[in-house]
């Protein structure tokens, strides 16, 4: 007589959470904020998830930081998420990439190694100063203080003397 499993499909939000739950980590699996934190992702409140996920205690490691990735994607912010994969490795970043991915953030290589960069506050003033010179009208100067700023930290990165 043959056996017949049968394949049970779960909800893409409950499939993720048993990933986070069950993958990754060597920590304790009894931390009250992270299982909190299931339970309100599994419930779609992914704000509190993140939120409690983030009070975990931090050597739950890739589990702790699975679900504040995915629960960052689920509220389309890419900085959570950015943070979020740029403490994990391998196949826990895949695993925040796929989740961002599936509601339209897109989470490169560059983007995460900014993260992981000592450098990034200065890195991201950078971002924003060009992007208020390149797309403000003619108008509208870059302010003296800002374009000071600017000019340090792009130095600062490029390794030269101001």
């Amino acid at each position: 007589m043959r056996t017949v499993r049968s394949r049970a499909v779960l909800p893409l939000p409950l499939a993720a959470l048993l990933l986070v739950t069950v993958a990754g980590g060597s920590a304790r699996a009894d931390d009250a904020s992270l299982q909190r934190a299931g339970e309100a992702f599994q419930k779609g409140d992914w704000a509190a998830a993140r939120d409690l996920a983030r009070k975990a205690d931090p050597s739950l490691g890739a589990k702790r930081w699975r679900l504040i990735g995915s629960s960052s994607c689920n509220l389309k912010d890419r900085n959570g998420a950015l943070e979020a994969a740029s403490n994990l490795t391998g196949d826990d970043v895949q695993f925040v990439r796929f989740a961002c991915n599936r509601h339209g953030l897109e989470l490169a290589d560059e983007d995460i190694a900014v993260w992981r960069s000592p450098a990034r506050l200065q890195v991201h003033e950078a971002q924003s100063a060009y992007e208020q010179a390149r797309y403000a009208p003619l108008a509208e100067p870059l302010p003296q203080a800002e374009m000071e700023a600017a000019r340090r930290d792009l130095c600062l990165l490029a390794g030269v003397a101001a």
